[in-house]
């Protein structure tokens, strides 16, 4: 598990993301990768902390780490996250992508 954090925190790195998204690994037969991510409305005044949005979250399936190699995988997480970096606007995201599917 820790290499595959890793994996995000590079990815993470090359993005330029301030802050890390936390990474959750579903178990499921279908090789997937997807966000979430809740952006706070913009304010004229300083939010404080406990305002803040929780942080984002990347999920990647069980399936997808048994069939993709550690670059397949970074490249999958790394295209999952750039969808966290292109968040704008005052609305709820919730980016559901299918970044790799390979079926058996």
């Amino acid at each position: 598990m820790s290499e595959l954090y890793e994996l995000m925190v590079d990815a993470a790195t090359i993005l330029d993301m301030d802050v890390i998204p936390e990474l959750y690994v579903q178990s499921s037969p279908q090789a997937n990768a997807y966000t979430l991510a809740l952006q706070q409305q913009q304010q004229k005044k300083k939010t404080s902390d406990k305002d803040a949005p929780p942080p984002a979250i990347v999920v990647v399936t069980s399936a997808l780490l048994d069939r993709c190699t550690d670059d397949e995988i970074q490249a999958i997480i790394g295209h999952t996250m750039d969808a966290i970096c292109r968040i704008t606007g005052r609305t709820i995201i919730t980016g559901m992508e299918t970044c790799c599917r390979i079926f058996m």
